[in-house]
């Protein structure tokens, strides 16, 4: 009864302190629960299905009286007038689950208002204050998990220096090479390499891309090199057989094609580039299904300063992501495999750049960090152990496939380009 009284006599200040504390609920829980993180990685479970639950409901903190109609609508209105003038890392924050529920405990909250405006301004400020340490204590904890508490970075210096060291491998992945374009090259002075990770069935996609921009990329840049990564499939083996046969661009490893191995489809880029295409100097890694505007793409390569260079991992950042919980999701992933309530920041996976120092300290540490089945998340908390700052592309960005004026601008358009016909029209729209 005294909470009750207490939370009624709330000024509008203190009602937006409540709130603002309420966005790191799901933080705070998880500090709190006392989760059992100890996860296996071992290679015999490593691509069985993960188990899932059902979605997290937040505890609800507030009291059960509502707001009036006007009421509601006034404080969705305030909400949505703090989170316009959010910076990039905080809008991510409250997108989407977060806003939702901070929306509902406005609304379920029994404070009088008295006509009190929220302060956008406070808003930010505090939230800015409370998300930047509890999300940069919680990263600190995923990426302590995630290697057993090793130094990476120190690890990651002795590996290259060919040092000798007696450490437990935590993630354990084996593969073989069906498909390898050993020479592809080798006695090159290699400017860019791409990697273009593609679905094993997806052949004329390829052969969209190989007639398209990947064509137009390779007469603009005589010493770039591209090849295509997969996965294996019984039913698809011979088609792949005369592909590469024709092109000799095929990499593939001997694990099945399928969304929750594509990180190791991504390590096992990695580890072949390092291994026969170690003097390329750019790598670019891209999905087979958007459309890339080589001018855009040279254009950011030639304005990367030499200071930059040494630690290249450039995108599209995704600051702050919510791992699913919920079984209809392909993203799914349930609190065993994944104990914590969100991802570390990351580049999305669609478009990532990296300089050839960064591909090599990333593929030295694989074995050292444990397992995770979204490679963009995977490669992010690599990164993050090895102190890799994460940059900003200012010319990728979520460019829809029918708005030419911006892809005539940017790198690339958005995901989800599955059709061959549309991809190739696409193109040449851009091109013109």
């Amino acid at each position: 009864m005294l909470l009750k009284i207490r939370i009624r006599r709330l000024s509008g200040g203190c009602v937006l302190l409540f709130f603002a504390i309420s966005i790191l609920k799901i933080l705070e829980d998880f500090s709190k629960s006392g989760i059992n993180s100890n996860v296996s990685a071992t290679n015999s479970n490593r691509f069985e299905s993960f188990q899932t639950t059902t979605a997290h409901v937040p505890v609800d903190l507030c009291l059960k009286n509502t707001h009036n109609k006007e009421s509601q609508n006034k404080i969705k209105g305030q909400v949505n007038k703090a989170v316009n003038i959010f910076p990039k890392k905080l809008a991510m924050v409250l997108t989407p689950r977060i806003l939702q529920s901070v929306t509902k405990l406005y609304n379920l909250c029994s404070t009088t208002l008295n006509n009190t405006e929220i302060n956008s301004k406070s808003f930010l400020k505090l939230l800015k204050k409370l998300t930047s340490s509890s999300l940069a204590n919680l990263s600190k904890e995923v990426t302590e998990n995630y290697t057993s508490g090793l130094d990476i970075k120190a690890l990651s210096r002795n590996l290259l220096s060919n040092q000798v060291v007696n450490l437990t491998i935590v993630n354990k992945y084996s593969y073989s090479y069906i498909h390898s374009p050993i020479n592809i090259c080798r006695g090159k002075n290699v400017y860019l390499l791409v990697v273009v990770k593609s679905g094993v069935e997806h052949y004329h996609t390829r052969q969209v891309l190989r007639k398209t921009w990947i064509r137009n990329l390779m007469e603009h840049k005589k010493n770039t090199v591209v090849v295509f990564s997969l996965g294996h499939s019984h039913r698809e083996r011979y088609m792949i057989d005369d592909e590469d046969l024709i092109h000799r661009d095929i990499i593939q490893g001997s694990f099945t094609d399928a969304y929750r191995n594509n990180t190791l489809k991504m390590i096992m880029a990695l580890e072949w580039t390092t291994q026969y295409c170690r003097n390329a100097r750019f790598v670019f890694f891209v999905d087979d299904d958007l459309i890339v505007n080589v001018k855009s793409t040279i254009k950011f390569l030639s304005t990367v300063p030499k200071e930059m260079e040494e630690n290249l991992y450039s995108g599209i950042p995704i600051w702050v992501a919510l791992p699913e919980r919920s079984n209809k999701s392909k993203w799914c992933i349930d609190e065993k495999s994944y104990p914590y309530p969100i991802y570390p920041e990351y580049i999305t996976g669609g478009t990532i750049f990296m300089s050839a120092n960064v591909v090599r300290k990333l593929q030295s540490v694989f074995p050292y960090v444990r397992y995770l089945p979204f490679d963009d998340v995977y490669i992010g908390i690599v990164a993050k152990t090895l102190g890799i700052p994460i940059h900003d592309n200012t010319l990728l960005t979520k460019v829809n496939k029918r708005n030419i004026t911006s892809l005539k601008t940017y790198i690339a358009s958005n995901h989800g380009i599955h059709d061959e016909e549309l991809l190739f029209e696409t193109y040449k729209k851009m091109i013109k």
